[in-house]
């Protein structure tokens, strides 16, 4: 997954930041259904979500961030048991979990 996104917040306690994210993202999705129906395709969307970062020192910190990725159901050809053309429709929503740890170099 891609995404642009921009982050905005409120710092807590002079440690903790509270934010938001919102902006657009692109991935590929893989799709395998029943009866032999398989496609691969890539999605767009708007992307949305929320965070935490918290300072543990003067350069470092951990944050935990949750993204959600929102796009259209589209309708794509497919064929079942490997002869009987067929459409089906494919929603492909993200959701992401991301924990993790940052440290700014410089002064």
């Amino acid at each position: 997954m891609a995404a642009f996104k921009a982050r905005a917040g409120w710092v807590v306690h002079d440690s903790h930041l509270l934010y938001g994210v919102a902006g657009v993202a692109i991935t590929n999705f893989d799709y395998s259904g029943s009866f032999g129906c398989a496609f691969e395709e890539t999605r767009d969307g708007f992307l949305f979500g929320a965070g935490w970062e918290g300072k543990i020192s003067e350069r470092g910190s951990l944050f935990v961030e949750y993204n959600h990725l929102e796009s259209d159901t589209e309708t794509n050809p497919c064929t079942v048991l490997g002869f009987l053309p067929t459409h089906t429709e494919a929603e492909a929503d993200l959701d992401t979990v991301k924990l993790g740890f940052r440290y700014r170099l410089g002064n």
